[in-house]
């Protein structure tokens, strides 16, 4: 499927070396289509397109206003996780659904749903971004899940998953790339649990630190390789926040049990984060931070001296890019652990204040303390979007949209017994790449390229 879309892919930026163009290359438009006595042609198509997706921002943003009183949205998300998803679906309602997502998918493909192509998909993220955004504008936002992927990133949720298709690669981070390098870059970037190959971050081999030692690239998970840290950092010079995934989940189990290592999951999973230099490290098991303190403390003196100073760097990085006054004196070591747990829904907000002064931990806790991760069903939305450009291109009326997460079964099944409205939308072969590349020309009118001075949102 994936070669059929190169000639549409995204130039990687001038630091990833890769020799790739810097275009955002679109196929050209000049195809008419003819169905039930009505001509239209692609121009019309992307039109329509256009003015579907202005909508579709339109109503995503007024969605988005409920989230003004969160701390900070871990989202949208710009990768596939989520997808496939359409009403109340038991256990999978908000969270990764494992390796039951191949039976979602096939699920709800046949029931009509809309199968995930990389060219809507990638609008229907930056659009989702942008809503966000200018609904939130005080509001931190924090993207996931770098470097991407499409729906089977739901399967790190029960084992580890590699990515190693460079071009499939370069698709799924291209709408990080083009959030992140933007004047407008949102607050965090939350890491994927997948492993990837290496090509796109020029490293074959990862250290992680002197406990730990070395690692081929495609061995680690993003959430714990160093080398995405410094992809982000110095390729992409971005300041922000940036944080694992839910550190609980199998691909990272899988991980740290290969590493054979007398110690805790917690130990080894927290020791593999600080030398990757996470900001935030979620779903940790520990009890408290004192009893992981001192397994921490039963190290070999050399290795834990090596992690506490490359802790106190941390700590001094991370108050520097939150503007918090540096400390007097250096953290203790269960400061530094439940600094680095913060972001732990299931744990205590007011754990951090235990060990950081009054202004320090408020501005850690005006971050974290309220953290949640809203509705985010990108298949819904491409869906919305079809929706749109059937009704405008074939002059039906309005179909309305789903009112709530509840409504969305309903909303479906309302579609899909109007003959008509369904006749029209099967004659539009959505998946050619003639239709994924109008696609493409939608997203250049509405989120062109532009640089850092001439934000593209």
């Amino acid at each position: 499927m994936w070669a059929k879309f190169t000639a549409f892919i995204i130039a990687l930026i001038a630091p990833l070396g890769l020799g790739v163009e810097t275009r955002d290359l679109c196929g050209p438009l000049s195809m008419r289509t003819q169905a039930d006595n009505q001509i239209w042609t692609m121009e019309d198509f992307v039109r329509a397109g256009i003015k579907a997706n202005e909508d579709l921002r339109d109503w995503l943003r007024v969605r988005s206003d409920r989230l003004r009183k969160l701390s900070l949205v871990l989202g949208p998300n710009l990768d596939g996780t989520y997808f496939y998803r359409l009403g109340n679906m038991k256990d999978f309602d908000r969270f990764s659904a494992g390796q039951e997502i191949d039976g979602i998918r096939q699920k709800l493909i046949a029931q009509g749903f809309p199968r995930l192509e990389p060219e809507e998909l990638y609008l229907i993220n930056l659009t989702n971004y942008a809503a966000r955004m200018e609904a939130l504008p005080n509001t931190p936002l924090c993207v996931k899940h770098f470097p991407g992927g499409d729906e089977r990133l739901e399967i790190t949720e029960d084992r580890g998953l590699l990515y190693e298709n460079r071009k499939e690669n370069q698709f799924f981070i291209r709408p990080f790339l083009k959030i992140l390098t933007t004047s407008k870059a949102p607050a965090c970037v939350m890491l994927s649990h997948a492993r990837y190959s290496p090509e796109l971050f020029v490293s074959s081999r990862v250290n992680l630190g002197p406990l730990l030692g070395d690692f081929e690239f495609s061995q680690v998970p993003a959430s714990l390789n160093p080398a995405v840290v410094e992809y982000l950092r110095h390729n992409l010079n971005y300041k922000g926040i940036i944080a694992a995934d839910w550190l609980a989940m199998g691909a990272i189990h899988e991980f740290i049990d290969s590493i054979h290592k007398p110690y805790s999951f917690d130990l080894l999973a927290f020791v593999a984060g600080s030398y990757a230099n996470v900001d935030f490290l979620p779903g940790l098991h520990f009890q408290t931070e004192e009893m992981l303190a001192v397994e921490i403390a039963s190290l070999p003196p050399p290795t834990r001296l090596d992690l506490e100073r490359h802790l106190d760097r941390w700590v001094d990085d991370l108050f520097q890019r939150l503007q918090i006054p540096p400390l007097k004196n250096p953290l203790s070591m269960a400061g530094k652990i439940a600094l680095k747990a913060s972001l732990s829904r299931s744990r205590s907000s007011n754990t951090v204040a235990n060990y950081l002064a009054p202004e320090a931990s408020k501005k850690i806790l005006d971050l974290v303390g309220n953290a949640s991760d809203p509705w985010n069903r990108s298949g819904i939305l491409v869906f919305m979007q079809r929706q749109m450009i059937v009704e405008t291109l074939f002059k039906q009326p309005n179909h309305g949209f789903p009112e709530s997460k509840a409504d969305e079964s309903s909303w479906m099944k309302r579609l899909s017994r109007d003959l008509t409205f369904q006749k029209s939308l099967n004659s539009i072969p959505w998946i050619s790449p003639v239709f994924q590349s109008a696609f493409c020309h939608i997203r250049q009118s509405n989120y062109p390229v532009q640089s850092k001075s001439s934000p593209a949102f």
